[in-house]
């Protein structure tokens, strides 16, 4: 039976759960051609500024309005498709039931947050609609396009109301059906009781007597917000959506802080305002860059091109693995689509020419870390939102380190074919007519790339301007192979909105939580205790390194930035550092716990791809880790191999 059948032959929930996911998946659809309009509005009006200088009047503005539709428009699909970021690290130790029970609680928590956000932003739009508020140049109504948004949070909301019925049936179900419990069953149970009786004594306490509770909280900010952060790693670690649990935080403690009515006006601002930003389309447009590319081929085309060149060498085809890696990366800005689609062109390459598993292993998970360091990379574009730096310069910035990044690995290489000769087989160079071939392949990455950062570097595009071009150079090149079949297109999309979605949950819900931690003045207080403590900065840097390193290996690196950077940016740019530095060095120490045994993700999402044992993916990362470690400390002992770069940029 087909899937849709199947739905169909289910009860009134699971029909009514199947024809939200089509209209949603049809709306984020809208969504995604608006992006792509969009990015070739953008693409025109660079070329009429350059060749006629006549550049579309207001086009900012132009951007920023479709765009927080579009972004909006999305969301019901990625909530439909499961799209969003959890931590699952104790899965393994609950059972089906208990696992139920915790994603209906998850689901209920997501739902609060969208109703939440939906009235705000809606009231928000009163606001404008009743002061008459409009754009600057063109003079649009801005209240129409903001209850526009409302409209689509309170339709994410509806279909976060349908997935939470089915998670509390499903919750329901396992219960009933019983089963064999696990040894975390106990635990985790005791402490969802927990949470949900703290958590309702607290909604009582506020609701009876809010002066009171209003007190108690503010009178302590630091102990109020390390309380929140310690709820927030709870729930976390019992499964809850990352997303949710921080914005419902924020809420609450924002309105114990403000009270309720100027707390709530401040959300809906606050993401309507974050919204439409002129900064909100660069990532989207990326991610789309990336979906079209992978759809066009150019994995492959870097992976051959990258063996041809380095086939000649001693482990030619490793170092091509790390080069494809790269190169992949510069078109996608993920690690784990690096990891998974590199992985599945060099494995079978690999193994088939005779490589150990270890070495093979190691290379395509260090490799895949590659995929947030090469710009553009994603997590960067996220730290740059939050800490309202330039995109621009954080990609330029990410060039030296990934070059070094590249050369650390190669040398790894070297060093383990040498030390183990029977990790890789002889050499077998590759012809001049082969590597003129895979040259002639890869001639379009070489464009796209150079457009790209080149338009940026030499200050021709702005990050908006460049992610446009890079859109629509990848969608045209997809057009012009053939590869843009309707499947693969409608593949596309249904990659790029649920991933857009995720990553925008996650930062409404860090946005909201943000707010809440600026009101408590948590940020200057760290600050000051710090500076009384009297510790050396590199001392005071290298542990909050280690911290996010071990934490790095359980958590995915969107998740771990949006979590920390409201605390630990502030704390930085405190101490005289350069924040565009510490971006970069947040996301090296971040991709450097992702391949650290035992619990790095890029370990286990290329476990998923291969049927190699996690103890020969263990010993594969280890030499690279080493070297990730070296890399680290020149990139912290000298921060001019990331700042020089940037100092050179056109203005």
């Amino acid at each position: 039976m087909t899937p849709a059948g199947a739905a169909a032959a289910g009860g009134p929930l699971e029909r009514t759960e199947a024809a939200a996911k089509v209209a949603s998946r049809w709306l984020a659809a809208a969504g995604v051609l608006g992006m792509i309009a969009v990015a070739g509005l953008t693409v025109t009006d660079a070329l009429l500024r350059f060749a006629f200088a006549a550049p579309i009047r207001a086009l900012n503005e132009i951007v920023a309005m479709i765009f927080s539709v579009a972004v909006a428009a999305c969301l019901p699909y990625a909530l439909a498709a499961g799209g969003q970021l959890t931590v699952d690290i104790l899965e393994s130790r609950m059972s089906p039931r208990v696992s139920a029970l915790l994603e209906a609680a998850g689901a209920l928590t997501v739902l609060a947050l969208f109703c939440t956000i939906a009235w705000c932003v809606g009231g928000y739009a009163a606001e404008l609609t009743a002061g008459r508020r409009v754009t600057i140049i063109l003079g649009w109504r801005q209240g129409p396009w903001t209850y526009a948004v409302a409209a689509l949070f309170a339709y994410a909301a509806v279909v976060q109301f349908v997935l939470t019925l089915r998670a509390c049936a499903g919750a329901w179900r396992a219960f009933a059906a019983g089963g064999t419990a696990h040894a975390g069953d106990r635990a985790a149970l005791t402490l969802a009781l927990a949470v949900v009786l703290a958590t309702s004594a607290l909604v009582l306490w506020a609701a009876l007597d809010f002066a009171h509770a209003k007190r108690v909280v503010t009178a302590s900010p630091a102990a109020s917000t390390f309380a929140a952060f310690a709820i927030m790693w709870v729930l976390l670690l019992g499964k809850f959506p990352m997303g949710g649990v921080m914005g419902l935080l924020g809420v609450a403690g924002s309105m114990l802080f403000l009270d309720p009515k100027p707390a709530l006006s401040a959300l809906g601002s606050n993401v309507a305002g974050f919204l439409t930003s002129s900064e909100v389309a660069v990532l989207p447009l990326f991610l789309l860059m990336g979906s079209f590319a992978a759809v066009a081929g150019i994995a492959e085309d870097i992976y051959r091109l990258a063996h041809a060149l380095l086939s000649g060498f001693r482990g030619g085809l490793a170092l091509a693995t790390i080069g494809g890696c790269a190169g992949f990366g510069a078109v996608t800005g993920s690690s784990v689509a690096t990891v998974a689609t590199i992985g599945k062109v060099a494995i079978p390459e690999m193994s088939q020419r005779g490589y150990s598993n270890e070495l093979t292993m190691g290379c395509v998970a260090a490799g895949g870390t590659l995929g947030q360091l090469v710009p553009p990379s994603t997590a960067i574009i996220v730290y740059a939102l939050l800490t309202e730096q330039s995109i621009g310069k954080l990609f330029v910035a990410l060039v030296v380190p990934a070059v070094v990044t590249v050369l650390a690995y190669f040398a790894t290489i070297a060093l383990i074919v040498r030390l183990r000769p029977g990790s890789a087989p002889p050499t077998t160079r590759s012809s001049a007519a082969e590597i003129a071939a895979a040259l002639r392949g890869a001639v379009a990455v070489f464009v796209l790339f150079g457009l790209v950062l080149g338009g940026l570097y030499a200050g021709v595009f702005t990050a908006t301007e460049s992610a446009s071009v890079g859109v629509i150079g990848a969608f045209l090149l997809a057009l012009v192979r053939g590869k843009l079949r309707p499947a693969s297109f409608w593949q596309v999309m249904s990659e790029a909105t649920s991933t857009v979605g995720m990553i925008y949950l996650l930062i409404i819900g860090a946005v909201t939580f943000s707010f809440y931690v600026g009101v408590t003045g948590l940020p200057e207080k760290v600050a000051a205790w710090v500076a009384g403590l009297q510790m050396d900065k590199l001392t005071l840097v290298a542990i909050i390194l280690l911290i996010y390193l071990a934490l790095g290996c359980v958590m995915d690196s969107f998740g771990l930035m949006i979590i920390t950077t409201p605390i630990i940016a502030p704390l930085i740019a405190q101490m005289g550092y350069d924040l565009v530095w510490w971006g970069i060095i947040m996301v090296v120490v971040v991709e450097t716990g992702m391949i650290t045994p035992p619990f790095g993700l890029n370990m286990f999402v290329l476990k998923s791809i291969a049927s190699a044992p996690l103890m020969s993916i263990y010993r594969g990362c280890i030499p690279f880790v080493i070297a990730d470690f070296a890399k680290l400390a020149l990139l912290v002992l000298v921060p001019a191999t990331v700042l020089w770069l940037p100092s050179t940029m056109f203005k």
